[in-house]
């Protein structure tokens, strides 16, 4: 970063984004070659990139720590939803494969697959 970028608050957000991204492609690709804690460490990273940026948005703590709760909240219900009722991981699986999410669309469909093969047993 240069003192230029230091003083231009767009620079220095574009710079922080760029290196969340970095940080978050290194995490990415630690977890693929097995390297929790590298894929850790990648990851303390983004979150500590999005914190800056949030915090020069005027975005507050509160509200940060709102969503992160009500994403949980959502993907529990989501997860009991496909438990339930295996038929719908498709159109959700699908739908977060054209928001480049494979990782999540794979796991909707193993949970589903595991709630089918679950139903199938109980029925013997």
């Amino acid at each position: 970063m240069t003192a230029t970028t230091l003083s231009d608050p767009f620079s220095l957000l574009a710079a922080v984004i760029e290196t969340a991204e970095r940080a978050q492609a290194l995490a990415d690709a630690a977890m693929s070659a097995g390297q929790t804690k590298d894929a850790l460490r990648a990851g303390d990273s983004v979150v500590k990139a999005a914190m800056a940026i949030w915090t020069r948005l005027g975005v507050e703590r509160e509200d940060i720590l709102r969503q992160v709760e009500n994403t949980k909240d959502i993907a529990a219900a989501l997860g009991r939803v496909i438990r339930d009722h295996p038929h719908l991981a498709e159109p959700l699986a699908e739908a977060l494969e054209t928001r480049e999410r494979g990782d999540l669309a794979h796991e909707i469909r193993e949970t589903a697959a595991a709630a089918l093969a679950s139903i199938e047993g109980n029925k013997s």
